[in-house]
């Protein structure tokens, strides 16, 4: 079973559990990073903290398994929003209308949601 199975169907809890916090965990839980100096409880202020660490995360433009994947939000031009890419040519991520879930980078929710992909320095 893919490492990605395991969190899908975990529920969104704008508190304790975020698309950051989905994030923090995977990098915890599988590369045994600790990304727990950003501390975030809400889509944007996420964002905003991972464009604040930006010179810590290399732009990619294919990403592989763990990069994060930045995404918008329906109304705004800017990054909102992360999932994780699986490395099976999909993302991980949380919201509160879906909880976690696993979909194609080409599936209609978010491929033009995207706004380009980053890579942990641990990975390089």
């Amino acid at each position: 079973m893919h490492w990605s199975a395991g969190y899908v169907g975990r529920a969104y809890e704008r508190q304790t559990f975020n698309c950051w916090t989905l994030i923090r965990d995977v990098y915890r839980d599988h590369l045994g990073v600790d990304l727990s100096d950003v501390q975030t409880s809400d889509n944007s202020a996420t964002a905003r903290e991972m464009l604040r660490h930006a010179k810590l995360w290399i732009e990619v433009e294919t990403p592989q398994e763990f990069d994060v994947v930045l995404m918008r939000h329906r109304d705004h031009a800017v990054p909102t929003h992360v999932g994780i890419a699986t490395g099976r040519g999909s993302v991980l991520h949380t919201e509160p209308v879906t909880d976690t879930v696993c979909v194609s980078l080409r599936d209609f929710s978010i491929r033009g949601r995207i706004l380009g992909f980053r890579r942990h320095p641990c990975r390089s």
